[in-house]
């Protein structure tokens, strides 16, 4: 049974730092894009009227405006958990595993908590289908708080 209770302050603190899958996905972008946006430039040199700091400036920004909004539900979560402070908080039972390009899902039997993603592939082996979890996690990101199997901590797998 699942049920929602207050974030503690030192939930709060983990869920104030900007997340770090946020950061990485930003990184990467300038990584890719800056470049292809110089080369994208380049043809904007064979189109008269164009020319090529138009290209690139207008190509860039258009990638800009792609991450924004793929990235916009992420972080309309995460103020909405900074802002609401709630947490849901039980026992689940898991009834699913997915390794979807080092990306680990953990699929449950619960309405409340569908799927939760496992950051550390360690942890991820230590979980097996029918295993009864402790979980602690953001309502709206579903940023993982607190996950225990037997009371062993699987967040501390190292």
């Amino acid at each position: 049974m699942i049920i929602i209770e207050k974030l503690n302050n030192d939930d709060l603190f983990l869920i104030r730092t900007f997340p770090k899958s946020l950061m990485t996905a930003f990184y990467m972008f300038l990584i890719f894009a800056v470049p292809f946006s110089f080369l994208v430039g380049l043809f904007g040199l064979t189109k008269k009227g164009i020319g090529y700091w138009n290209a690139t400036l207008l190509f860039f920004v258009v990638l800009i405006m792609l991450f924004f909004f793929n990235s916009l539900k992420e972080i309309i979560n995460h103020i909405k958990d900074i802002k609401n402070k709630l947490k849901l908080v039980g026992i689940i039972t898991v009834a699913g595993k997915a390794n979807e390009k080092d990306n680990f899902i953990i699929q449950t039997d619960t309405k409340e908590i569908k799927e939760f993603n496992v950051f550390d592939k360690k942890c991820f082996d230590l979980i097996e289908i029918g295993d009864k979890l402790t979980i602690q996690i953001s309502k709206y990101k579903k940023s993982l708080l607190l996950l225990e199997k037997n009371g062993v901590d699987l967040l501390d797998c190292n």
